[in-house]
């Protein structure tokens, strides 16, 4: 029935339960994290302050599929990357207008996860040239296509996501633990 509402009741439960238990195994086993947190990073690193979970807590859905958990589906993603509505390329990375967001996020396990999907952003898409061969294809095909202005250019993208991406870089190094294993690379021990 559309006006079942029990699968919702227990994603708002889930995320409002105490931690560190039962939270972190229940809100696991409701939604992918790791998925989630892409999600969420996602929208900061475009400067989406439009979005849920950031500033005014729109433009995204959860939808629960019968076999799946949940999943968050971004849409209306249009004040970004400079834009004059979007957040700058040294906005915060954390805090927004759901505190029920900025908890999942601050869980520790959870945060995690999150950094983690920043950190694969900036050695990935966010490198200076893979960023400029998508964009710039991108770009030129809706020229040739007709559909794209001739004054327009891509630059004002690239700076910003310049900017954005040393920004992570400082607030990753931030948190980067310090870890070496100093000696023979391999070894053995009795003990756990």
């Amino acid at each position: 029935s559309v006006n079942d509402f029990t699968n919702l009741f227990t994603l708002v439960d889930a995320v409002n339960a105490a931690q560190p238990e039962p939270y972190r195994s229940q809100v696991a086993a409701l939604i992918n994290v790791d998925e989630w947190m892409r999600v969420l990073a996602v929208e900061r690193i475009v400067g989406n302050s439009d979005s849920y979970g950031y500033g005014r807590g729109k433009n995204m859905y959860a939808y629960k599929p019968e076999r799946a958990g949940w999943q968050l589906l971004p849409w209306d993603i249009d004040f970004v990357l400079g834009t004059s509505w979007g957040a700058g390329p040294t906005a915060g990375l954390f805090g927004g207008s759901d505190p029920v967001i900025d908890r999942l996020i601050a869980f520790p396990e959870f945060r995690r996860a999150y950094w983690r999907a920043l950190e694969a952003a900036v050695n990935g898409p966010l490198v200076a040239t893979a960023f400029a061969n998508r964009v710039d294809a991108i770009f030129n095909g809706l020229v040739t296509a007709g559909a794209g202005p001739d004054a327009v250019t891509t630059q004002g993208l690239k700076d910003y996501v310049a900017s954005r991406r040393n920004y992570i870089l400082e607030q990753l190094n931030k948190v980067a633990a310090s870890f070496a294993v100093n000696g023979s690379t391999s070894f053995s021990t009795n003990r756990n």
